[in-house]
């Protein structure tokens, strides 16, 4: 963090225009006002449902971390100044940085980049075993292995039941996962050379490399600022955390980076770079499609039909239309063909089809039935911003709020900002149309946007921190207005308190990520349920393995073509053994049997039915029933199927083969019981069949053979 003493170097050679000002001021006021008060609160009512409920919760817990955090940096910075520690700190920060301003910018960004990569590919083994975090990785590593085995769509031998997985869906050409192609194509092109988990960390390094860049093209005559964001951006928790967890919020970030870069070259260069930006345009939107129009469609030709209205012309701005357009092109058609082929559209995506219409941009019910107006997406943008400031660093002083304040107090803002600034809220603002703000290793709805966040913060700190020299007939430092001795308070400057709290949050990094790092890192307990189990012997082997009485009724619908929506609704509002037998008579009917016949509720509400009461089956598994109602000898079979523990399928199936897809792995498919399961033993008949299970109460999983295994969860001799 070199303090530069060179203001004018970043400042705007005009003044700033009054509007402007009170548009800056504003926003800083409103970003103070999202990240550091309980504007979330707004969701603590019962139409948000749990999602509502777990946001406030997490949000209290956010909101106590960043006031306590600013309260203990001001006061230990505070004691820093007193000591004078911060001069010579201070002193050796402005080498490092004259140091690091001396090394060309692409030495240092590709430095940078590196740096970054190693400390996501260490994050990815050490942090998480290289195993997938979310089930949205692990259907994307799925679609990966799918792609890698040379088809764009698997068939699937047997029940589709068997098979299916949250966030895939069985289209007319096979087996797929929901989202768009391009990431699960780089996990494909990393299963290929047997490393997918190389993607996210090379994705991370591009990102930093090119926000290094970025912050260089923005602000030429200030290195240090540059440098010092490059550094803050390699070393980002929260972008290195979510580097390993194989989410496309990777990629995308990384796309979009290099497309503002581009755009900027094109800004200020030749219209050829126009044709490279609209390639990076088309690989976010092949990836995250409506975070890539606005971040990566919009934004750029806004920036260039702002520079073309202001002195370059509309011609000018019409040539680099046409490039990004050519650019954009080859990845455009790719995502039409890859939607028509496999959702019947060229626009429909596959989100659209898992979960309905109904589920789109805008405000309306999200599939469990809670509500989301402009109300509740106030709330949950707050509360991701107030998480963002404390996740991105892990320092002290929450870095959003930072930005805040640099926004607020500043005198004019270097020219360049509005660019990070827009590059930052786009994200945030796109998501308010959005039902979905996933909260997973912090508020990754805002990765896209997070990389300005962070050099936005690396420029706050560098302005706000700038020491000035006294005025002309000012009074020496330590010194009153009458040339008297001031006390000790009296000399503790308000800037000086804030550069030991800058200087006290660099230094904590460390310690707060370790401790976060611990908080992700997987339990022993958990490792033995997600990581493939070794299979004795050499023979080609299937692997069954017994997930949840849920989860088998929910394979059933989902199998046979019922929304994904209309699925979270009927588990949550009906009685297990009555829905059960539903599931039979749908698979049985193909799914022309009448939800009206057998009295099932498929009301898109977030509550469960008073008449409903929780039941355990298992360590880890409840289950709605209706007291007034029995089980069948059906129903008692499924529950008592389930009575030492479940191991879920979604982790273990795209560490083994797949269908057609076969390499000498095991084949990992779900357990529906003996009748369902004789269909997948028949398409495999030269595979050995186990059952993985936990057979007693507090045991991990185990591999027992398949006679054995089915003898001991569902009763009676079963012979493959």
């Amino acid at each position: 963090m070199s303090a530069e003493r060179s203001s004018p170097s970043i400042a705007q050679r005009e003044e700033e225009a009054p509007a402007l000002r009170v548009l800056r001021r504003g926003l800083g006021a409103l970003i103070l006002l999202l990240t550091l008060t309980p504007v979330y609160r707004v969701l603590d009512w019962s139409g948000t449902g749990s999602f509502g409920v777990g946001t406030v919760i997490r949000g209290d817990t956010n909101l106590e971390t960043a006031w306590w955090g600013i309260l203990l940096a001001a006061g230990l910075g505070g004691g820093l100044a007193l000591l004078g520690a911060i001069g010579p700190l201070l002193v050796a920060l402005r080498r490092l940085g004259e140091w690091a301003s001396r090394v060309p910018a692409p030495t240092f960004a590709v430095g940078v980049g590196t740096v970054a990569t190693l400390l996501g590919l260490a994050t990815g083994s050490l942090v998480f075993s290289r195993l997938p975090t979310l089930v949205d990785g692990m259907a994307t590593l799925l679609h990966g292995r799918i792609l890698a085995g040379g088809t764009l769509a698997l068939p699937l031998p047997g029940p589709a039941a068997a098979w299916v997985i949250p966030n895939t869906l069985v289209t007319p050409l096979g087996w797929v996962s929901q989202y768009p192609p391009l990431h699960p194509l780089l996990l494909a092109l990393g299963f290929l050379v047997s490393a997918p988990w190389l993607v996210g960390p090379l994705c991370l390094g591009v990102t930093v490399a090119f926000g290094f860049l970025i912050t260089g093209r923005l602000f030429p005559e200030a290195p240090g600022v540059s440098r010092f964001g490059g550094a803050l951006l390699a070393a980002s928790p929260f972008l290195v955390f979510l580097s390993g967890g194989y989410l496309s919020h990777v990629p995308a970030a990384a796309a979009g980076a290099f497309t503002l870069w581009a755009t900027l070259k094109a800004r200020d260069a030749g219209w050829g770079w126009a044709v490279a930006a609209g390639l990076g345009s088309g690989a976010m939107v092949a990836t995250r499609p409506w975070t890539g129009l606005v971040v990566a469609v919009a934004f750029p030709a806004f920036l260039w039909a702002a520079e073309g209205w202001r002195k370059r012309g509309w011609g000018w701005t019409a040539v680099r239309f046409g490039g990004a357009v050519i650019g954009g092109l080859p990845m455009a058609a790719g995502l039409a063909l890859h939607n028509a082929r496999l959702f019947g559209s060229p626009l429909t995506l596959g989100f659209s089809l898992a979960y309905g219409p109904p589920h789109d941009l805008g405000f309306h019910r999200d599939p469990w039935g809670n509500l989301y107006g402009p109300v509740e997406a106030l709330g949950y943008s707050a509360a991701n911003l107030l998480t963002l400031g404390v996740y991105l660093l892990e320092t002290a002083l929450p870095a959003l709020a930072l930005v805040g304040a640099f926004l607020l107090l500043a005198r004019r803002l270097p020219r360049g900002t509005g660019v990070l600034l827009g590059w930052a809220l786009l994200p945030a603002l796109a998501n308010v149309f959005y039902w979905h703000h996933g909260f997973h290793l912090g508020p990754r709805m805002l990765y896209e946007g997070a990389p300005a966040w962070v050099l936005l913060t690396a420029l706050a700190a560098v302005q706000l921190s700038r020491r000035e020299a006294p005025g002309n007939g000012g009074s020496a430092p330590g010194e009153g207005r009458q040339g008297q001795p001031r006390s000790v308070l009296a000399r503790l400057h308000p800037r000086d308190v804030l550069l030991g709290a800058l200087l006290l949050s660099l230094l904590g990094i460390p310690i707060l990520v370790s401790l976060r790092a611990s908080s992700y890192a997987w339990t022993e307990e958990t490792l033995v349920r997600i990581r493939a189990p070794e299979v004795p012997g050499t023979e080609p082997a299937l692997v069954f393995v017994h997930g949840s009485w849920e989860e088998r009724i929910a394979a059933r619908l989902q199998g046979a073509g019922m929304r994904l929506d209309s699925i979270e609704s009927a588990l949550r509002r009906n009685d297990v053994c009555r829905l059960h037998s539903f599931a039979q008579a749908w698979v049985a009917g193909g799914g022309a049997t009448s939800s009206a016949d057998q009295g099932i509720d498929f009301d898109l509400l977030p509550d469960t039915p008073a008449h409903l009461r929780l039941l355990p089956v298992s360590e880890g598994e409840d289950v709605w029933v209706d007291p007034s109602l029995g089980f069948t000898p059906d129903c008692q079979r499924e529950a008592r199927a389930d009575r030492g523990g479940i191991v879920s399928l979604a982790p273990l199936l795209w560490q083994g083969d797949l269908p057609g897809i076969e390499g000498g792995k095991p084949l990992f498919v779900r357990d529906l019981g003996p009748d369902e399961n004789a269909a997948v033993l028949a398409a495999f008949p030269h595979r050995k069949p186990f059952l993985y299970l936990i057979p007693d109460p507090g045991w991990d999983p185990e591999l027992r053979g398949y006679q054995e295994g089915m003898g001991l969860l569902w009763g009676g001799t079963h012979h493959p």
